[in-house]
Formats: structure tokens, sequence, C-alpha cells
């Protein structure tokens, strides 16, 4: 796979992993009633937005591949970011705790606040992937 596709996998993933980290944090109760009441709307919202498809279709029209590769989304740092989430992912899948979500939320952190320096789309995901973080943080 090309780095233009593993990136447009990462966004898909990524989607993926903010629904496991939410489902289970509102399962788990480990988050406080007023947020967990809010984050679900909050949540379809950024969904029904389109935010997760426009970051794909930008990545995969090849316009910012310069701006990619300059911020460290190609080639063998990139391989190192994913290789990062991917030993993560498997771990909150596993263990499904909040240390564990608290691990994979940062390692999120590195490939998307790449991706929001170089193309600028992904805002509203970074927010709602950092509240979940706080309040994680507090487990």
């Amino acid at each position: 796979m090309d780095d233009r596709g593993a990136l447009a996998a990462f966004v898909s993933e990524l989607r993926e992993d903010l629904q496991l980290v939410i489902d289970e944090s509102l399962a788990g109760e480990m988050l406080p009633p007023l947020v967990a009441e809010r984050l679900q709307p909050a949540w379809e919202s950024l969904q029904e937005r389109g935010e997760f498809d426009a970051l794909q279709a930008t990545i995969i029209s090849g316009e910012h591949d310069a701006a990619l590769s300059q911020a460290g989304l190609s080639g063998p740092e990139l391989m190192f970011k994913l290789a990062g989430v991917q030993e993560a992912r498997q771990e909150a899948s596993r263990l499904r705790t909040p240390r564990a979500f608290r691990k994979l939320l940062k390692w999120l952190n590195v490939p998307l606040k790449s991706l929001l320096a170089a193309i600028g789309l992904g805002e509203g995901i970074n927010e709602l992937k950092e509240g979940l973080e706080i309040e994680l943080d507090e487990q």
C-alpha cells in the first residue's frame, strides 16, 4: 500500500478507534454523566458533517503530497507513526481500560496532528478526541 492509501486507511481506522473508545467509555461509565450525555450526539454530528470522508478524499486526491511529506506523513516516518498507532490499538482492544484508551488516543495524536498541519482538515475530529483524552486522564 502506498503512503496515500496508508493514510486514508488510518482515517478509516481512526473513526473505528474513536467509536471503540466512545462505546467502551460509555458502557464502563468512565466519563462524567454530563460529558457522557452529550458525547453521543456530538459524535453523530461530527460523522454526519462528513469530516472523516472529506479528510480521506483530500488525502487520496494527491494535492497535498508535498505538505504531507513535509509533515512526516510519508516513508519511514509514516510507517513509524502507524506502527505506534497499531500497537496501541491492539492493546486497547485487548485490555479495554482507561489507561489503554489514553495510550491509543495519544498515539492517534501523532499522525492526526500532522494531518491537521499539512492539510488543515480534521479539527472537529481532533477536538472530540482531545475531549475524550482529557476525561480519561481523570481516570
